[in-house]
C-alpha cells in the first residue's frame, strides 16, 4: 500500500562542481579540491517539521524534510541525496520510502495519510547525514462526521464528553541517535496523551526535570483539544541527559517509564584528509592523516571510537590498511598509501553520519634518483672494469644494472639499516648503486637467499 507522496519545493539551483577540460594534475587537484570546499558549507544534517504533532485519523499530514547546516539553517543540497525515510504505524508496520534531493534543493514536503489511531513515527536518514526523526500522535474522530476541525462536531461538545477523567500520558524522546554537545542539535520530548481521554479538555502541563542541558520551552504544554505537546533540549556537555517527568497540572497519569535518557557527545560536524606529502615519487610514500573536525574546522577528539574507511577512487597504489579506526579521545589517525604506478591518485574517506571527503596525490617519476642511481652503477662497474683482470666493457652495463638491482632491495626489500627514508635521497642512491655496480651479479646471491629461492 502506499501511503507516501511527494511535492516538491522550489529552490534555487546551483551550479555543480564539474570536470575541467584540461587534463592537467594540477588543474585536476583544484577541481577536487574545490568540490570538496563547495561541500564543506553544504548540509550535515536531516530536519523534519510539521505544523504540530497532534492529527486526526483520516486526514493528510504535511511533513518538511530539509538538509540543514550544523546551525540548523537550511542548506542546499551540494550533490544528489538519495534519502531513506522509514515510516512506522502505531501497529509496528514499517514503510520505507526514498526520497531524493536534487542539487540545489534544500527541501522537499511528504504527504503522509494517517489511516490508524496511535502513535506514529517518521525517520529519514542516510548513511552521511544525522538523521531525524518525528512523532504524531493520530486519534479517531468522535463520529463519522469527521474531525473536529473540519465542522463534523463542535470542539466544545468533544471535550464536555471527555470532563471529568484523568486524561494518560507518554513521554517520548527523538531522535534516537547520539545528539551533538554543540547547545544546537536538539532532541524533541514528546508528551502525547492515550486512551479514552486522549484529548485536553484545558491546558496540560507537563513538569519535566533534566540533569543538564537547557529545554525550552521548560515544561511541555498540551494545549486545549490538542492530544500532544513537545519541548526541546540541548546540551553542550558531551554525556548523558536524564529527562525525568515529575507531573501534570491539572493531574495526568503516566504510561511507560519516568525518565527517559538522551546521549550528547563530542560535536564532531566533517573530517578531513590530506596526504602529507600531497607529491611523492614512484619509490616514495604518502600518509593519509584523517581528522575529525567542529563546526568550525578546529580538530576534535571523539568520544567513541569511529570508523574509517578508504578507498582509492583514481590511480593504483596501496593502502595499509583500508578500514581503520579513530580511537576515543583522540581526533585523527594516519595510514601509509604506496603508489605503484605514475599519475594522479584520489583517494576517498568515509565515516558514518559524515560527509566523505577526497584527497588528491600526485605521484611523478624519481627522475633525481633513477639518474643517480644510474651514474652510481655505471660508475662502480667501471671501476671493477679498471680493476678486475681480464674484464670487458660491458662490465660496465652489467654494474649499471646490479646497481639499480641493489638500490631496488634497498628501497623495497631492505638492508639492515639501509631502508626506506635513509635510501630515498640522491646521495645514498648513488653510493648504494656503485657498490652494486662494483659487486656486479654477486649482488643477487644474498637476494636470492632472502627470498628463499636457491643462489
Amino acid at each position: 500500500m502506499k501511503i507516501l507522496g511527494f511535492k516538491q519545493q522550489a529552490v534555487a539551483g546551483q551550479p555543480r562542481c564539474q570536470r575541467p577540460q584540461s587534463v592537467s594534475i594540477i588543474s585536476i587537484m583544484m577541481a577536487i579540491l574545490l568540490c570538496v570546499s563547495a561541500q564543506a558549507g553544504g548540509p550535515v544534517k536531516i530536519a523534519i517539521s510539521a505544523d504540530k504533532s497532534s492529527v486526526w485519523t483520516g486526514s493528510q499530514t504535511q511533513l518538511d524534510v530539509q538538509l540543514v547546516d550544523p546551525d540548523n539553517q537550511p542548506a542546499d543540497s551540494t550533490k544528489l541525496w538519495n534519502l531513506t525515510l522509514d515510516v512506522i504505524s502505531p501497529s509496528g508496520q514499517i514503510t520505507i520510502q526514498s526520497l531524493v534531493m536534487q542539487p540545489g534543493e534544500r527541501s522537499k514536503t511528504i504527504t503522509l495519510p494517517v489511516n490508524e489511531a496511535g502513535v506514529w513515527k517518521v525517520l529519514a536518514k542516510d548513511k552521511e547525514l544525522f538523521e531525524a526523526a518525528i512523532v504524531l500522535n493520530a486519534m479517531d474522530p468522535p463520529s463519522d462526521r469527521g474531525p473536529p476541525v473540519e465542522g463534523g462536531i463542535s470542539i466544545e461538545d468533544l471535550l464536555g464528553a471527555k470532563l471529568g477523567i484523568v486524561p494518560q500520558v507518554e513521554m517520548r524522546i527523538t531522535p534516537q541517535r547520539k545528539l551533538l554537545a554543540d547547545g544546537k542539535d536538539s532532541a524533541t520530548v514528546y508528551g502525547l496523551l492515550s486512551g479514552d481521554a486522549a484529548i485536553a479538555t484545558e491546558d496540560i502541563r507537563l513538569r519535566l526535570h533534566h540533569t543538564d542541558g537547557s529545554m525550552e520551552p521548560a515544561e511541555v504544554l498540551i494545549a486545549k483539544g490538542e492530544f500532544s505537546g513537545t519541548t526541546k533540549l540541548v546540551s553542550d556537555h558531551p554525556g548523558e541527559v536524564e529527562v525525568e517527568y515529575l507531573g501534570a497540572v491539572p493531574a495526568a497519569k503516566l504510561v511507560g517509564p519516568e525518565t527517559l535518557s538522551v546521549k550528547f557527545g563530542a560535536p564532531i560536524i566533517k573530517m578531513e584528509a590530506i596526504s602529507s606529502p600531497p607529491q611523492i615519487s614512484l619509490l616514495a610514500s604518502s600518509e593519509i592523516v584523517v581528522r575529525l573536525l567542529s563546526s568550525d574546522g578546529i580538530p576534535l577528539a571523539t568520544d567513541e571510537a569511529r570508523d574509517i574507511f578508504l578507498t582509492i577512487e583514481k590511480g593504483d597504489g596501496l593502502l595499509d590498511v583500508k578500514e581503520f579506526t579513530i580511537a576515543a579521545g583522540s581526533a585523527e589517525s594516519r595510514v601509509s598509501f604506496k603508489p605503484t604506478a605514475v599519475g594522479e591518485v584520489v583517494l576517498a574517506a568515509a565515516s558514518p553520519n559524515l560527509l566523505s571527503v577526497q584527497v588528491p596525490l600526485a605521484v611523478t617519476w624519481p627522475v633525481l634518483l633513477l639518474l643517480a642511481s644510474a651514474l652510481g652503477g655505471s660508475a662502480g662497474g667501471m671501476l671493477a672494469f679498471a680493476i678486475e683482470k681480464a674484464a670487458k666493457w660491458w662490465r660496465i652495463a652489467i654494474g649499471l644494472l646490479t646497481g639499480f638491482v641493489l638500490y631496488w632491495v634497498a628501497v623495497f626489500v631492505g638492508i639492515d639499516a639501509i631502508a626506506g627514508g635513509f635510501a630515498l635521497n640522491p646521495l645514498s642512491a648513488f653510493v648504494i648503486s656503485v657498490i652494486g655496480g662494483w659487486a656486479g651479479t654477486k649482488v643477487f646471491t644474498p637476494l636470492l637467499k632472502r627470498m628463499g629461492l636457491p643462489a
